[in-house]
């Protein structure tokens, strides 16, 4: 099969690089010129070395626990298994070496403009100009152009907000203040710190200004993104979505990486058939994100409004709803 992969950041490079190693002629349809997510931690659970040869290369950081901050109380929680704190332009930089050695042809810098869905195949149009293709797959994250050209639908929206202070810091905890649709974050990176928030768009950019004010970060420049949030299918049989262009992000922590490449598993097993996979893909994340949603809200206003519930000490799985 001749098959378009638009996007090449984690789950697009998996995603050429399984699909090469079957020997399928692959495309990967890449408007960057340089790969890395934007606004992204980079914060993923040991259980990535499931779907990655392992190359402890590209870890900068093991975090072990992350420092809860409510109002009246801290809370530890120690993470099983432990999080480790990746160079996220080095990582998908590898994911991509993978798939251009297993055979994947990587266009870097070239502008996926829209498609056309033909009775034998889809033509898609890039900076190249038309080409055919059997099965096409939108990889290309949270504001995708392949979703908008399928689908009216769309996900949910969070604002993503990052910078990074330039201090030697190799701790093994990370720390979160809750916030009321989100939380900010501090990750330790060895020669340098992490600070960000996840938290709903309408109040990311006033709480973000206040919160750097108190921290002495105004000054440091800043990355910002969305963050969606959904189950978002074309209901093609030769078009699908993958990642985050799906929606499929964790509603407590905004992370996508794992459930991404979950997703482009599930799109392998299916494989050709797109409506078997769209409707496992549903089923499967759908009842995770409703539970999500509810865990997210039930331990932030525990620890705001009923800190005597909640544990000093605890420990839990990182990948709690894998």
């Amino acid at each position: 099969m001749k098959i378009a992969i638009v996007g090449c950041g984690a789950v697009g490079g998996w995603l050429a690089w399984q699909l090469a190693r079957r020997g399928e002629d692959v495309t990967v349809i890449e408007r960057k010129k340089r790969l890395g997510g934007k606004a992204c931690s980079g914060l993923v659970s040991e259980r990535i070395w499931d779907f990655l040869p392992k190359n402890e290369k590209l870890v900068e950081n093991t975090i072990e626990e992350v420092a809860i901050h409510f109002p009246r109380k801290t809370a530890i929680a120690r993470f099983k298994p432990r999080m480790l704190a990746f160079d996220r332009p080095a990582f998908d930089n590898y994911i991509a070496k993978l798939a251009a050695e297993a055979g994947a042809e990587l266009r870097l810098g070239s502008n996926f403009e829209t498609l056309r869905e033909e009775r034998d195949g889809v033509v898609v149009t890039s900076d190249r100009g038309e080409e055919r293709f059997d099965r096409v797959v939108g990889c290309d994250g949270a504001v995708s152009r392949v979703r908008a050209v399928c689908t009216s639908e769309q996900p949910r929206y969070r604002a993503g907000i990052q910078c990074f202070q330039q201090v030697k810091e190799t701790g093994a905890i990370a720390d979160v203040w809750p916030t009321p649709g989100g939380f900010f974050w501090r990750i330790p990176k060895g020669n340098q710190l992490e600070w960000g928030l996840f938290e709903r768009q309408e109040n990311g950019w006033k709480m973000w200004k206040a919160f750097t004010a108190e921290h002495g970060l105004g000054k440091l420049p800043i990355q910002a993104a969305v963050i969606p949030e959904g189950v978002i299918v074309t209901g093609s049989k030769n078009v699908a979505l993958c990642g985050d262009a799906a929606g499929l992000t964790k509603p407590w922590s905004g992370g996508g990486i794992l459930w991404g490449i979950t997703s482009a598993k599930m799109l392998l097993e299916s494989w050709p058939r797109f409506d078997k996979y769209e409707s496992r893909m549903r089923r499967h994340f759908s009842s995770k994100i409703a539970i999500g949603r509810f865990g997210a809200k039930a331990v932030t206003f525990m620890g705001s409004r009923a800190a005597w519930l909640m544990p000093v000490q605890m420990s839990f799985d990182s990948d709690w709803l894998l």
